[in-house]
């Protein structure tokens, strides 16, 4: 016995330096990248400037009208690592690499052999979008999705396996139980007010906590515990949707304090959200691809809404600065994704709404106004049904046969790592004051280029190759090797559900259950990407299907690795 745990600590040590050698490997590479300095005002500039908000005691700036558009977790987490003082990509890798680690640690009541999770840690670890340009060196949210994948389903793995392997008598198990639950509510939370879109984790956490749920009243039952403290219990798995509630509404607290109103976000629960679902659904004249607000229909919004008629000048020239921006090139539509900020922004710049109590004034009338000419058949306003998002486009009948083939192009996207490679390009210009911006926050150098500083940009160039070229050289392997994985996790799986239906095989139920759970929400953010992509915006891209990654590496490589260690029970 004492030979055998000796042999167990040995290999455990051994596998442990391993982990701790392509940790540093992986490190040295990515930290030596610059960040993107991308002067998107809506997007990485916006969460730049809600970070020093933060960092100057202004909670997230003075108000303007993206500022209460976006999820305040990044620019909070942005500013925490500037307090720190540690430079923003390594605070990233590090991040990135605890959320490795913990997903692994949980996962080793399923793959037990250590070679094999050793083996999932690497792959997980230099997954490329961990280290590519739009979700790494940017310095914008998309960068942290990957981790708050992890950390949210390692999270709630662990408590599920806590529980059907641990016994309410064991040593700190309350304890262990109480940690995984707040660790849960805390996730829950940072996803939540991460992006605007993240009602795609509900699914799983509502039916993972279900789950929870039961297996606590077994073992309350099986121990004979008191109605009391199995009230306790369920309200246990509660905790997590408590916090996220609790934690939402001291967001919008704090936005009462410093902006005058009750909103934590404007395109969920302000005015302005209701007002875009009225103007969505009245219909348009006649079908114009990606844009449910056609130039003509916003002529007829103008006679039905004097306030919308109040920023007239405003939004044509929002929507015309738009032109061209989105598919729709030769025409003067504009997509769905880009109206909506137009739409936001006009009345800003007028005047009617350049705070947040006035913003919330001038929508809720707008959306009177609108409400009551559809209410009258005087006008004959034909409308149409609206998704209950805000954020979601009209659904549209060709939308049935379009979104399977948008599903289609995008798992074809997101198993060969289309695109997701690092970048050693010019994302800025050294005489523009808000690149120094990007690496005042960030601690990081910036690449940048024009006329006074093409040498030294050259020269950071010839410096960063070396690093750049290992860095898609292990792009390739993932675009030539993880598609056939994937087949081969599919297969998987598929074998270990036919054979535990077959042989009655209950112990293959947490396999099954976790791969299942990381499956459906991959497949449920994928078609969330894909509904975007046919109805609003270019979304098949890797910067926005960033969270189904994780979930798909761990899917197939778990399924592969299950059966090879349960090889010899699967034959007979």
């Amino acid at each position: 016995m004492i030979d055998a745990k000796s042999e167990i600590n040995r290999k455990f040590i051994t596998y442990s330096l391993i982990a701790l050698v392509l940790i540093v490997i992986k490190h040295l590479m990515v930290i030596r990248l610059p960040v993107e300095a991308r002067h998107y005002s809506i997007d990485d500039l916006l969460m730049v400037q809600m970070a020093e908000g933060l960092l100057n005691g202004n909670w997230l700036g003075n108000y303007s009208p993206y500022i209460l558009m976006k999820g305040c977790f990044f620019p909070i987490l942005l500013a925490v690592i500037n307090r720190v003082g540690i430079p923003y990509l390594s605070a990233l890798d590090i991040l990135n690499t605890a959320a490795c680690v913990f997903f692994v640690w949980q996962m080793r009541y399923i793959v037990k052999n250590k070679a094999s999770l050793l083996l999932l840690f690497t792959v997980l670890l230099f997954d490329p979008c961990l280290c590519a340009a739009r979700t790494f060196q940017r310095v914008y949210r998309s960068s942290i999705v990957e981790m708050q994948t992890l950390f949210l389903f390692g999270s709630f793995f662990g408590l599920y396996f806590h529980i059907i392997l641990s016994k309410p008598t064991d040593k700190y198990y309350h304890l262990k139980l109480m940690l995984y639950t707040l660790f849960n509510g805390f996730n829950l939370w940072a996803v939540w007010n991460t992006r605007e879109e993240s009602a795609w984790v509900l699914p799983f956490v509502s039916v993972a906590s279900f789950i929870i749920l039961f297996e606590l009243l077994k073992n309350a039952d099986n121990n004979h515990l008191s109605s009391k403290q199995v009230c306790k219990l369920v309200l246990i798995t509660a905790v997590p949707f408590l916090i996220l509630l609790a934690g939402n509404e001291t967001v919008s607290l704090l936005n009462q304090h410093y902006y005058g109103e009750n909103v934590r976000l404007e395109e969920a629960d302000g005015n302005f959200a209701d007002a875009l679902k009225t103007i969505y659904s009245i219909k348009n004249e006649s079908e114009i691809p990606y844009a449910s607000v056609s130039r003509e229909k916003v002529e007829r919004l103008y006679e039905f809404s004097p306030s919308l008629a109040s920023i007239r000048a405003e939004l044509d020239n929002r929507l015309d600065d738009y032109i061209g921006a989105g598919r729709n090139k030769e025409s003067n539509e504009i997509e769905d994704g880009w109206f909506f900020w137009a739409l936001k922004s006009a009345p800003y710049i007028n005047g009617a709404a350049d705070t947040l109590p006035k913003s919330q004034e001038f929508w809720a009338s707008v959306n009177d106004e609108l409400n009551a000419a559809i209410s009258d058949p005087a006008n004959e306003i034909e409308t149409i049904n609206v998704m209950p998002s805000a954020l979601m486009s009209p659904w549209r009948p060709q939308y049935s046969h379009e979104l399977p083939k948008s599903f289609i192009q995008a798992v074809r996207y997101l198993v060969t790592y289309k695109a997701a490679l690092p970048s050693i390009e010019p994302t800025g210009k050294a005489s523009y004051p808000d690149t120094r911006r990007f690496e005042l926050i960030t601690n990081n150098l910036s690449m940048y280029s024009d006329d006074s500083f093409v040498n030294q940009t050259a020269a950071q160039k010839v410096l960063l190759t070396p690093v750049y070229k290992k860095l898609t050289i292990i792009h390739s392997v993932y675009h030539v090797i993880n598609p056939v994985v994937a087949g081969l996790g599919v297969a998987a799986y598929l074998l270990v559900i036919i054979l535990s239906i077959k042989n009655k095989e209950k112990n293959d139920i947490p396999f099954i259950l976790v791969v299942l759970g990381m499956g459906a929400s991959a497949v449920i953010m994928v078609i969330g990407a894909c509904y975007t992509h046919i109805s609003a915006f270019t979304a098949i891209t890797y910067y926005y299907l960033t969270g189904a990654y994780p979930l798909m590496l761990a899917c197939e490589w778990i399924s592969v690795l299950y059966v090879l260690q349960n090889i010899r029970r699967i034959d007979k």
